[in-house]
């Protein structure tokens, strides 16, 4: 056989690809992957979300009034005070609250544990759903059973705000939440900030950043924490939904 055709019909044989911090060079691995995600560092921001904790549950006819300003519960108290324990070992900048009495109930006892006074920010607010029905009205007497059971079915294939009727646009929503947070942002380079507002609000944040149509992304628990860290112009998403804190306490903490 002529030795030039040994093998010439055979696969090579099979090298394993080196480690990718010997492609681009020792020690760079680290580096690059914490520019590219913004792993937490020296200079980075670093917003910490904080949804609301359970508010009071309206009655089966609500007023507009009922749905858009119900105060925390008795649960919700609780979950608030857990979440201050959770984040009372990290030094927090500032904390910043929606203008609603469920999220500034929660954000009081964060404060409260890093001696600082909750700024209000209208802005924060959650996503105002049906805010074009006269204030002391009823919603269903504007959008009857029927309908609302067909938009709510919408609403789950399409996860967009668009679908509700009476109601603020879904741009403008997503608009004003992320000129809000990017003001903090800016106000606060290099720092960690509480941000306690609504589970609406973040997930406006995190589709804006994104860049997807849908409005909600994931389902953020009462008094649940999300982290998004900021450098320059990018931003990443580094936790959330994270509920653990309030696990720790028994199941019944955790609700949506």
């Amino acid at each position: 056989m002529n030795p030039a055709d040994v093998g010439r019909n055979e696969s090579p044989p099979h090298r394993p690809s080196p480690p990718v911090n010997e492609l681009l060079g020792p020690r760079l691995e680290g580096p690059i992957m914490c520019r590219a995600l913004l792993v937490p560092q020296t200079g980075v921001t670093e917003l910490v979300f904080v949804r609301h904790g359970q508010p009071e549950r309206p009655g089966p006819n609500p007023t507009r009034d009922d749905l858009v300003d119900p105060p925390l519960g008795a649960l919700g108290h609780g979950q608030a005070k857990l979440t201050a324990a959770a984040l009372s070992a990290q030094p927090l900048a500032a904390v910043y609250t929606s203008n609603t009495r469920r999220a500034a109930g929660t954000a009081a006892p964060i404060a409260e544990a890093h001696g600082l006074e909750p700024v209000v920010y209208p802005e924060l607010r959650e996503f105002e759903g049906f805010r074009d029905v006269p204030s002391g009205e009823r919603v269903r007497d504007w959008v009857p059973e029927a309908l609302m059971r067909g938009l709510s079915e919408r609403f789950v294939r399409e996860r967009t705000w668009d679908c509700f009727p009476f109601s603020e646009p879904g741009a403008a929503f997503r608009n004003r939440v992320a000129s809000a947070v990017e003001t903090i942002a800016a106000t606060h380079r290099g720092e960690r900030v509480a941000i306690v507002c609504h589970g609406g609000v973040v997930n406006a944040y995190v589709a804006h950043i994104w860049d997807i149509r849908a409005d909600v992304v994931f389902n953020a628990a009462h008094a649940s924490i999300s982290r998004i860290l900021g450098a320059g112009d990018r931003r990443a998403v580094w936790v959330l939904n994270d509920f653990h804190h309030l696990a720790a306490a028994g199941d019944d903490h955790v609700n949506y």
